[in-house]
């Protein structure tokens, strides 16, 4: 994840073990674990700080289409999502 500003300047990086990732654990009431494969919707967290200079926040990683992945392989990361960050009632600083 990468904190920007409003130049697209780095303003803070937290490196993440892939998020993204194609199965989980999924922990039951009575004690057990399995794992869990397939696609959909992923959900994770992310702390980053508070900078008031700061107005994005930038999902960087491998592609995840695995045709696109192979033809960028050489490239490296690229951003893959990213987040405006809200100003004000809904996100803190004004």
């Amino acid at each position: 994840m990468e904190l920007l500003n409003n130049k697209n300047e780095l303003l803070f990086h937290r490196p993440l073990s892939s998020p993204l990732l194609d199965s989980v654990e999924v922990h039951s009431p009575d004690g057990k674990i399995q794992r869990v494969f397939g696609g959909g919707e992923r959900i994770f967290e992310v702390l980053v700080p508070d900078d008031e200079n700061a107005t994005h926040i930038s999902l960087v990683g491998e592609e995840l289409d695995q045709k696109k992945r192979k033809a960028k392989a050489a490239q490296g990361s690229t951003e893959l999502a990213r987040f405006e960050i809200p100003k004000g009632k809904e996100g803190g600083k004004q």
